[in-house]
């Protein structure tokens, strides 16, 4: 999901602005310096493999698919769109230069995108599928060396505290069953008959819940997500007295790497306001984002999650950049979490169903923690 070979056209497609000949150039020279990056992380992913860290086998397979999209179409001139091509021409269309500049300009995009680009990912590709040979089934850290120690410390840095794995293993089952009681109050308040597994079967199978499958469905879906963001930033004085001056904008993941992107994340403004904070939504499948679970999910990662936290922090005057621009997961999902309730408190999810929608959210969490407490210590 935040791979390097993602991070790379992530960069350029949605931070890398062209306002500028300057500019322009600028985004040539990051296209010609993927080869030497990517030459860098195979001497990464070698090093690794020498002191026994290889990733497990499943992740191969999304890796080399997402790296093979964002390559097709190239060698150019092609029949196939790509994705960087497409950006950088769509972004020299909009500026104030000649023709035969903007021609000189794509024509070295295009040299630099068969040069250096795509023999840079073929090179990854091709180390990535030799790897998955050497790669196994086993999920954890606990196979790493030093992998008991490696998970502990990771856990002690993500949530501030002396929590073991199993301490943490036990609060979350709890959560879990406590979560599962709020759910068959939902149940029983819209009358479903059966026990809470077959309700859960219902929300995932029944059509009501799901935008269509289809380009139409999912700007439905856009549209109903920017909706429930718009609503939110006109009621924000109800609760709040700091407001962020940067906009947030609900984006749909791109299509090179939304397969592989499992769910909604936020990415921040620029710190000078150029650009916004971006709510991502991945619909590749429309049936992997319920409509009951949108509202939660916005609030979450929009408005006043993500959005606000982040870019409020980042605007703050007289403090360390460190305070502007690290983060312990902790306070940041925290506040997340903290965010989906607040909405309830001021009388939204008036649908018993988004309502559940919100508890599915604080389960899904509950569940990853035993999940991965499971799988890094108890294999």
């Amino acid at each position: 999901m935040r791979g390097l070979h993602t991070y790379v056209p992530s960069l350029l497609i949605n931070q890398h602005k062209i306002e500028s000949l300057l500019d322009a150039v600028a985004y040539v020279s990051r296209l010609n310096g993927v080869r030497p990056l990517f030459d860098q992380l195979i001497v990464n992913l070698k090093s690794r493999e020498e002191k026994g860290i290889i990733p497990p086998k499943f992740v191969f397979s999304r890796v080399i698919e997402t790296c093979k999209n964002i390559i097709s179409g190239i060698p150019l001139p092609s029949d196939e769109s790509n994705a960087l091509i497409d950006d950088f021409s769509s972004k020299l269309e909009s500026l104030d230069l000649a023709q035969e500049d903007k021609e000189v300009l794509l024509k070295s995009g295009s040299e630099a995108l068969n040069q250096n680009v795509k023999p840079a990912y073929e090179s990854l590709i091709a180390f990535l599928e030799d790897q998955e040979s050497r790669a196994t089934k086993d999920d954890g850290a606990w196979k790493f060396p030093n992998g008991n120690e490696f998970y502990n410390n990771t856990l002690k840095r993500t949530t501030t505290t002396e929590l073991t794995s199993d301490q943490i293993h036990e609060i979350r089952l709890k959560e879990v069953e406590r979560i599962h009681g709020e759910m068959k109050e939902i149940m029983k308040e819209v009358g479903f008959e059966g026990d809470l597994q077959a309700f859960f079967t219902f929300l995932k199978e029944d059509d009501q819940f799901y935008y269509p499958n289809t380009d139409e469905g999912k700007q439905l879906y856009m549209d109903s997500a920017t909706a429930i963001i718009n609503n939110m930033k006109g009621r924000l004085d109800e609760v709040f007295l700091v407001k962020p001056k940067a906009d947030m904008i609900v984006k749909r993941v791109e299509a090179f790497r939304e397969k592989s992107v499992s769910s909604a994340f936020y990415q921040r403004p620029a710190p000078d306001g150029s650009r916004p904070g971006m709510y991502y939504v991945p619909l590749y499948n429309s049936r992997n984002q319920p409509k009951y679970g949108m509202e939660s999910l916005a609030y979450h990662e929009g408005i006043p999650g993500h959005h606000m936290q982040i870019s409020i922090a980042q605007e703050l005057d007289g403090i360390p950049d460190f305070r502007k621009y690290g983060g312990y997961t902790a306070y940041i999902e925290g506040w997340g979490l903290y965010c989906e309730n607040i909405p309830k408190d001021m009388g939204l999810y008036s649908n018993p169903y988004s309502d559940y929608g919100r508890l599915a959210a604080e389960l899904w969490r509950a569940c990853r923690l035993v999940v991965d407490t499971g799988i890094h210590t108890k294999k």
